[in-house]
């Protein structure tokens, strides 16, 4: 994915050849990546699904975060994700496409102000949300109360790519925007009156999406 390289190598505990996933020591230095490769690596470690593969380690050594993989090439990945984009109805596919637009998490407000174009309804994101987490094409991660989804980064590529031959990249994008910005000015506005930390805290959660 997006998020690093990926090495070939022959794991002699395991006795199979592995893929063997790094950042690059820029990335590894910036602490919102490497908090966003760990997450990765932790959300994918704790699935049991067909369709998503194996990961045996991860963590940092000398400085390099890396994840040790079950090694899949990339057209049988390819295949992998393919199959399970072509099991969704419509509508799915519609919402998983325009998914793409956002970096990092995302809450269920945003999904429903940016990608609820037709042919789909805002009424509709909740549970077409819920099917695509079902599906481990999209995944929530609840903290006090409150959910956020997130795609892993090979799967949000994807995506951009679905996004683009539905046509709707630009309009998404646009939509995008319009929201956060919205949100900043609203940010804006109730720090002017006493609301620091809630505001605060709002934007560090979409800081990716605010960029």
């Amino acid at each position: 994915g997006g998020m690093g390289e990926v090495y070939r190598a022959r794991d002699s505990k395991l006795k199979r050849e592995v893929a063997v996933k790094v950042l690059p020591q820029s990335l590894a230095a910036d602490p919102d990546a490497l908090a966003r490769f760990e997450r990765e690596a932790l959300a994918v470690a704790a699935l049991s699904h067909p369709n998503i593969l194996s990961i045996f380690d991860f963590g940092t050594q000398d400085g390099v975060a890396y994840a040790v993989t079950e090694l899949l090439e990339g057209e049988t990945l390819r295949a992998l994700v393919d199959w399970s984009f072509d099991l969704l109805n419509p509508p799915e596919q519609a919402l998983f496409a325009r998914l793409a637009v956002f970096v990092g998490g995302f809450d269920l407000t945003a999904v429903e102000q940016v990608c609820s174009a037709a042919p789909l309804h805002t009424d509709d994101v909740l549970d077409l949300l819920a099917s695509l987490v079902d599906k481990s094409l999209a995944m929530l991660d609840e903290h006090d109360g409150a959910g956020r989804y997130r795609m892993l980064e090979t799967i949000r590529e994807y995506a951009h790519e679905k996004l683009q031959e539905r046509g709707e990249l630009e309009a998404n994008e646009r939509r995008h925007c319009e929201h956060f910005f919205a949100l900043a000015k609203q940010a804006r506005d109730g720090m002017r009156h006493g609301e620091q930390g809630e505001w605060i805290q709002r934007l560090e959660a979409d800081l990716d999406n605010v960029r």
